[in-house]
């Protein structure tokens, strides 16, 4: 994955992602320390530029969940999976559109 900021590092507003497949996405700081910190972390297995998804294992988080959803990192620590299809949080029979901290 290579990358580069618009402007200096502290005054970037995006960052310009160019993937594997030549597709360049332009990307909020914070979607992007996500990206970076859940393949660091070693939750995160693939990206998919095209579709804007990122896989975890046996299933996908869209990138606006990963915005929206506080505590990603944790929740899948926990155990709890995101169906990309219906847009929810589960585990077990538990339920929730969007994963928060009051939540785990």
């Amino acid at each position: 994955m290579k990358y580069f900021l618009h402007k200096k590092l502290f005054k970037a507003y995006t960052i310009d992602l160019i993937c594997k497949d030549n597709i360049r996405l332009t990307l909020l700081p914070k979607l992007y320390g996500l990206l970076i910190k859940g393949f660091l972390d070693d939750l995160f297995n693939d990206l998919n530029c095209r579709e804007g998804i990122v896989s975890v294992k046996n299933f996908a988080i869209s990138f606006r969940e990963l915005l929206i959803s506080e505590v990603i990192f944790d929740s899948l620590r926990f155990g709890w999976r995101y169906n990309i299809s219906h847009s929810y949080w589960f585990r077990n029979n538990l339920k929730f559109r969007h994963m928060r901290n009051y939540i785990l």
